[in-house]
């Protein structure tokens, strides 16, 4: 048995010329309430360009002991798209030589601020027992990354500060 293709004209449609232009004119009506909101929302979640690293000075080479570590407080400022937020942050500084290695202290397992343990000579996040040793490097523990190590900048002058690429 073959089946012939019905003719379109058959088929029974809903749309009338009165359903579509109420149809049209609701879109029409929600331009203007849609529209600001959509734009709004894009403006606050679009990510923003990325910005080129922020600078910040630390301490001068002499002030950053090579047989230990120093804490130092790191405050700027950052935007996202819209939202603007100042930050403050700790960063342990330590010096290998005529370098600085500058690493953050926050633990790369959830974000808890590590602390620096002199006796046994290593970082110990208090939140779920995580180690690393002086260079950032995981020893044990649920971390699953090394800290992580910022670009210092020593300077040639020893009494000028070192730079911190945030």
């Amino acid at each position: 048995m073959t089946t012939e293709p019905s003719d379109s004209r058959d088929l029974p449609t809903n749309t009338t010329r009165r359903s579509w232009l109420e149809m049209f004119v609701a879109m029409l009506l929600a331009i203007p309430v849609l529209g600001p909101a959509l734009l709004a929302a894009w403006v606050v979640i679009r990510p923003g360009k990325r910005a080129d690293p922020i600078e910040v000075m630390a301490l001068p080479l002499a002030e950053i002991p090579s047989d230990g570590v120093r804490t130092f407080r790191v405050q700027y400022r950052r935007q996202h798209g819209a939202f603007v937020e100042d930050v403050e942050r700790v960063v342990y500084l330590r010096r290998k030589g005529n370098n600085v290695i500058a690493l953050s202290a926050e633990c790369t397992h959830l974000g808890c601020n590590v602390h620096f343990d002199a006796a046994n000579k290593k970082f110990a996040c208090p939140c779920h027992k995580g180690t690393f040793d002086l260079d950032g490097a995981v020893l044990g523990g649920p971390p699953p990354a090394q800290l992580r190590r910022l670009k210092a900048i020593v300077p040639t002058d020893a009494a000028a500060p070192v730079r911190l690429e945030i």
